[in-house]
């Protein structure tokens, strides 16, 4: 029962008579079992290394002058005294007693060892439950999530009288029908036989914005409708925003930064940047919600909801001020070489209590949700990043595309500025993605004064 990974050597001592004990050298590895053997030995320095209780038993250890390991045990030692003929009588009897004492503390050992066996058990079997409770937990949030999808891929389906087809309506403006039609027809072709359905688009005379999709099944008319809202929601008509162009001292100071930009050469120069990638300060906002609102129907939903939860955000700030400040540049690209957006971030944990979330991050989920729920189309499943976009490339004439600009010398210098002066942020609003020849901002669909 010893676990040693190599023996080297069984000497005897050369006092045998007086030693009466066996002298084992051997090499110390991790298969030693550890044991607490306080009493015979606390520290064993074999060669250099340290070993701290790793001592077997009901074996005595000590070490000799040439810093070998002896190890008596009784039964070797007296195999051992029989066979050279040594009167162990006496001998017999210290070992007797030594052994009874070392088996003592092995029964002892055995028993802590049982005991710390059974309470590991038990912490397992309990670290067990709990997984499983877990387990359950994440699989009933799962099918609970699923359920939720299902619901929403099939919702508005309903049977058509008297027949055994499916239809669902779905309201789409008038300028989206061409996406769906596509040239000569192909595309509202492709999906009819792509789901085996009927598609039913209003004549360019008609005053009805309704487009029908029928089918033998909830199934293939499900699919049909999510194809057309993944054709005519390819950009997004709409967002939901806390705009900034109106913040008092703010856009003043931000455009002093930009010109700062401006009037650094390293920055001016760099590969890649273009002083037409600057942000006008008249469009400076945080955006909450990306929205596509692809009919009137839809547009007048989104402002309802909006307008209704205006007395739930003035609860929440408790009719106070939505005060913000900023501190630092981000960028969403890694590659400062290669960047293509530039963005201020909104200092979010310096609000009075530090238990909740910033006012300006519950606002935007109970918006976020409440959106979500009434079955409008937008980015849902992106994640909330409040910022103010300070530098965004766009498509330069002559260029097929958007081009990425280095923005290595604008972080050496800038990374880490601040505007602490204390933001009040007047206005929520429903902004279409189209400017405003009046105010320079996004055309406003909806708002919610804020105090």
């Amino acid at each position: 029962k010893f676990p040693m990974t190599q023996l080297v050597s069984w000497p005897l001592i050369n006092n045998q008579k007086e030693q009466r004990t066996v002298c084992l050298t051997m090499s110390l590895k991790e298969h030693i079992n550890s044991y607490d053997y306080e009493e015979d030995l606390e520290l064993l320095n074999i060669n250099g290394k340290i070993f701290r209780n790793y001592v077997p038993q009901p074996i005595d250890v000590e070490i000799n002058t040439n810093k070998s390991l002896k190890i008596t045990a009784a039964s070797t030692r007296r195999y051992l005294n029989s066979i050279n003929n040594v009167d162990g009588k006496k001998n017999r009897n210290n070992n007797n007693e030594r052994g009874n004492r070392s088996n003592n503390k092995y029964n002892n050992n055995n028993q802590n060892n049982n005991e710390k066996k059974e309470n590991e058990n038990e912490s397992k079997n309990s670290n067990n439950n709990n997984n499983n409770e877990e387990i359950n937990n994440n699989n009933n949030d799962n099918n609970s999530s699923d359920q939720k999808k299902k619901q929403k891929f099939y919702h508005g389906i309903k049977e058509i009288p008297n027949t055994d087809d499916f239809h669902v309506k779905i309201d789409i403006d008038k300028s989206f029908y061409g996406k769906i039609i596509g040239k000569k027809s192909s595309t509202k072709n492709s999906i009819e036989r792509d789901f085996n359905v009927k598609i039913n688009i209003p004549e360019r005379n008609s005053k009805s914005e309704v487009v029908e999709i029928i089918g033998k099944s909830k199934e293939a008319v499900a699919k049909g409708r999510e194809k057309i809202i993944k054709i005519i929601t390819g950009s997004f008509t709409h967002f939901l925003c806390f705009p900034l162009h109106e913040t008092e001292n703010f856009v003043d100071e931000l455009q002093t930064l930009q010109n700062e930009f401006l009037e650094n050469d390293l920055i001016r120069d760099a590969n890649g940047f273009h002083e037409k990638y600057l942000i006008s300060p008249k469009k400076f906002h945080f955006t909450i919600l990306m929205l596509n609102l692809f009919s009137k129907k839809h547009i007048k939903k989104a402002k309802t909801i909006l307008r209704k939860q205006a007395p739930k955000i003035y609860d929440l700030l408790n009719t106070q001020s939505l005060i913000v400040n900023f501190k630092g540049l981000g960028t969403f690209q890694k590659d400062l070489k290669s960047t293509q957006v530039i963005y201020l971030k909104p200092v979010l944990d310096d609000h009075a209590d530090s238990n909740v979330e910033h006012p300006l991050i519950r606002i935007s989920k109970l918006l976020r949700n409440e959106f979500e729920k009434a079955g409008l189309y937008g980015n849902f499943d992106s994640p909330l990043v409040l910022h103010n976009t300070v530098i965004k490339n766009i498509k330069l004439k002559g260029n097929k595309r958007r081009l990425p600009f280095d923005s290595t010398e604008i972080f050496n210098n800038y990374e880490n500025v601040e505007f602490n002066n204390g933001y009040r942020i007047p206005s929520i609003h429903l902004s279409r993605m189209k400017t405003d020849q009046n105010t320079l901002f996004y055309e406003c669909e909806n708002q919610i004064k804020l105090p």
